[in-house]
């Protein structure tokens, strides 16, 4: 069967077979981008047709069921979520090593249910066999599957385990302080902070979310608050011209700001920086903590 399938990876015919395919491909997607899921679907099953024998062509059918999976509700869902795996199946029989299929069908493992197909037992299975193809693409995989189960130490020793394969991955690098911090971790996440290598570009978000999180370590540490106060303002200050929806919301850092002002004994600085944090986020927790905490000092209960 190997020798098989390596005859057919490697012929000649696969190749004419594939070409003008990625091409077809990236039309393909830019009709799903639109929302034009009816013309992709006709566009991708000609695909299909002319190309039966490209994985490229069977990828590109299936991004179109993703997209009707996402949108789709009951009966149709399940319905999408079928023919979603048969054609990621249909991609893999014909290459079998194909990452893009492999990630997505560990994806479609992990988070479908099992009523359509799911199994996060076979997605460990499945992120086994991919560890030897592409450990970093296995370790993303690890990430995804942690977050399916909720366990916030196995998602932290899996977001460290990618980013000691990529400690260029920024947006890893953060995601795993921010949790690091929030599970009052602050000694690592300073560490990984002071560890950030620099960036082969210019990157505005890199320089305000490593501020947000110095800040933020800072003040969850009770350390340091001078300068968490510093860095907070600075982000804030910043934070409004840039249209970043990765980087956190003004609300969170007012609140911030507020805690490191009233653990400086800063009480008319840290109210209005908490009323600023409830303009934009109602509900906020540590916001409303600290002005109970404000009005429990002013008016303490015999």
């Amino acid at each position: 069967m190997a020798l098989s399938i390596l005859v057919v990876l490697t012929s000649p015919a696969l190749a004419d077979d594939c070409q003008g395919v990625e091409t077809e491909r990236q039309a393909i997607e830019a009709l799903i981008t639109q929302g034009d899921l009816k013309q992709a679907k006709k566009q991708a099953k000609a695909l299909t047709d002319r190309a039966d024998g490209c994985a490229a062509a069977h990828m590109a059918l299936a991004s179109v069921y993703r997209a009707r999976l996402n949108d789709a509700g009951g009966l149709k869902a399940l319905s999408a979520a079928r023919t979603y795996r048969r054609a990621l199946a249909d991609a893999l029989a014909i290459e079998p090593d194909n990452l893009d299929a492999r990630t997505d069908e560990i994806g479609f493992l992990i988070n479908a249910p099992s009523i359509a197909g799911g199994s996060r037992d076979k997605a460990a299975l499945r992120i086994a066999e991919l560890r030897s193809l592409d450990p970093v693409r296995a370790a993303q995989m690890q990430v995804m599957a942690a977050k399916a189960e909720g366990d916030t130490d196995v998602i932290m020793a899996a977001l460290s385990d990618v980013l000691a394969l990529t400690p260029q991955d920024h947006a890893v690098r953060s995601e795993y302080v921010r949790r690091l911090i929030l599970a009052d971790k602050t000694d690592k996440a300073r560490t990984l902070l002071d560890q950030w290598p620099e960036p082969d570009m210019p990157d505005d978000w890199l320089v305000m979310e490593r501020l947000y999180l110095q800040a933020a370590a800072r003040v969850y540490a009770v350390d340091d608050l001078a300068a968490a106060e510093r860095m907070l303002t600075e982000y804030i200050a910043r934070r409004p011209s840039l249209d970043e929806k990765r980087l956190s919301p003004v609300a969170h850092a007012y609140a911030l700001l507020g805690s490191a002002r009233l653990e400086q004994g800063d009480v008319e600085g840290a109210d209005p920086a908490f009323q600023q944090a409830l303009s934009g986020d109602p509900d906020n927790e540590r916001a409303l903590a600290g002005l109970a905490r404000i009005a429990g000092e002013a008016d303490p209960t015999p």
